[in-house]
């Protein structure tokens, strides 16, 4: 990735989202429009917690919603969180079971299809550092 659009993708998350606070199967996403990533179907893989998320750029609309590939590693020295994410390319389904069944533990590594999935389908991956404060 291009050294510019790195320093846009910091400079837009931290405006957007300075802070995220994780509790059971949410993580919210605190600043001017408080976010949310609501997990689901997550499991060990062996250096990170692998899973889904329903991605509300505003929590209290919970209609604007997309659905994306997600991993969360904390880093050696427990300081840095890492959340990478891989968003859907197309708009959340009211169809998709996903929205009616979605158990925090429901996936597992061996059926785990966060690198397998295709890429016209979804985003690349995109990781957000959170520093321990």
């Amino acid at each position: 990735m291009p050294a510019a659009e790195v320093a846009q993708a910091k400079a837009m998350g931290a405006a957007l989202h300075p802070d995220m606070t994780i509790g059971g199967d949410a993580a919210v996403l605190a600043g001017a429009v408080e976010g949310e990533y609501a997990f689901f179907a997550l499991h060990p893989h062996n250096q990170w917690v692998c899973g889904k998320a329903w991605h509300h750029e505003d929590r209290h609309d919970p209609g604007d919603m997309s659905k994306c590939y997600a991993r969360l590693e904390l880093k050696e020295d427990g300081m840095e969180l890492h959340l990478s994410l891989r968003l859907a390319n197309l708009a959340a389904n009211p169809n998709d079971p996903d929205v009616m069944n979605m158990p925090p533990t429901a996936g597992s590594a061996s059926t785990c299809g966060a690198d397998k999935a295709p890429p016209a389908a979804w985003s690349p991956w995109r990781t957000y550092v959170f520093v321990r404060g």
